[in-house]
């Protein structure tokens, strides 16, 4: 696939590179816990910087230049979102991890009620809201239908029961975009719903997780949470449904692969500049055939990532194509980060503060990380979908 950007894409690509350089301070990029695209956890300190920056971004009009002007927008294409992105993530700015703008607010753009985005969406332009994604349950991972937290109706109220688990950023964030069982008498898919919950109603407590990658994730508990039935988003027991088309802006985006090509850049640079236990390897002809290998996959990942992006400017909704880039996704990072931690050797081991590590500590926290691939279903799970969506075959069973 070839695709070309118009001088005006051009010319905005460039202002992009200059803005991130002229304000990410000093520095910032050579610490471990720099990067807002591959979630790296946050302090208070480091959460109080990336709002800053992202209000930065809000003034700039760049933050959510892809929603349409009367929600606080610009208005931009899907392409020119996508270039935002791209360079957002390869720069990494000090930034938070907010599933707002391209997740939320999109989908109650598409699913929401005309009162749904008169609340919502200026306040999640503006950061008055942070939305973490209420997906993912103990039974319920890569099959997001297996969910068993439920939402009973009374009143103009519905009372929700059940807990949510790996999610990311509830512990700063304001709102949670969330599924649960509102018909418990038919299949799963064909009960459930989608909500949009304050995070300070009272009934929800969480518990925190740290995970392999040092990363903190959250379990969110829900005991007799009372939520106003005008907070149910879409219509009622179609949320299986909407939930399909919502996830395909979270999974399509083209700033993990430009992320991941930064960690790869970063690599190439080093090896430069450094000799690994008294290697120089930019000389060697297997490492530098394995180098070639993975700068392949990263441009064929990000090329996935662009015929999304194509796709969703002409109306499209390319469940299939994002499918192919999740499993892209799955291969390519191991792949990278079991290079790097090859090469690297036992220095590679090190964490942050050794005087030994290598590039003060990523090679130990991106090997960490390479591991996390788990989340949006397992490899067989991906497969399927792209064979089911993009090849028209039978579910397997």
């Amino acid at each position: 696939m070839r695709y070309y950007l118009t001088p005006e894409q051009e010319a905005f690509k460039t202002e992009l590179a200059e803005f991130f350089k002229r304000e990410i301070p000093p520095g910032y990029n050579d610490r471990i816990r720099c990067s807002s695209a591959l979630e790296v956890d946050m302090s208070e300190e480091d959460f109080q910087r990336g709002l800053a920056f992202d209000k930065k971004l809000i003034e700039r009009g760049y933050y959510v230049m892809h929603w349409p002007k009367e929600y606080g927008g610009q208005g931009k294409s899907a392409v020119d979102h996508a270039i935002f992105n791209e360079s957002y993530a390869y720069h990494a700015p000090p930034s938070i991890t907010d599933r707002g703008r391209n997740v939320v607010g999109p989908g109650l753009m598409v699913i929401g009620t005309e009162e749904q985005k008169r609340r919502f969406l200026p306040a999640i332009a503006r950061l008055e809201a942070i939305t973490c994604l209420g997906w993912t349950e103990p039974n319920a991972g890569s099959d997001l239908s297996s969910i068993n937290t439920t939402a009973r109706p009374d009143g103009d109220e519905y009372i929700i029961n059940g807990q949510k688990m790996f999610i990311s950023i509830a512990h700063y964030a304001t709102h949670i975009f969330m599924t649960a069982l509102t018909d418990t008498s038919v299949p799963k898919r064909q009960g459930m719903s989608l909500f949009i919950v304050d995070m300070r109603t009272p009934g929800i407590s969480l518990s925190p997780l740290i995970s392999m990658d040092g990363k903190r994730i959250n379990i969110v508990y829900f005991a007799d949470v009372r939520v106003p039935a005008r907070n149910l988003v879409g219509e009622k027991n179609k949320g299986f449904q909407h939930l399909a088309k919502t996830a395909n802006y979270e999974r399509g985006s083209v700033a993990l692969p430009a992320a991941y090509k930064r960690v790869f850049d970063e690599f190439i640079e080093f090896i430069k500049r450094n000799k690994i236990r008294g290697r120089d390897l930019t000389k060697d002809p297997e490492v530098r055939h394995r180098l070639a290998d993975v700068a392949m996959d990263l441009e064929a990942w990000r090329l996935i990532c662009w015929r999304v992006v194509w796709l969703q400017s002409q109306g499209q909704v390319p469940q299939a194509e994002a499918s192919m880039v999740q499993l892209l996704r799955k291969k390519v990072i191991p792949k990278l980060h079991k290079l790097l931690w090859e090469l690297g050797g036992p220095l590679s081991q090190l964490k942050e503060g050794s005087r030994w590590a290598l590039m003060n500590g990523k090679f130990e926290y991106y090997s960490q990380h390479a591991f996390n691939i788990h989340g949006q279903g397992g490899i067989a799970q991906t497969k399927n979908a792209i064979a089911r969506r993009g090849l028209g075959m039978p579910r397997y069973q």
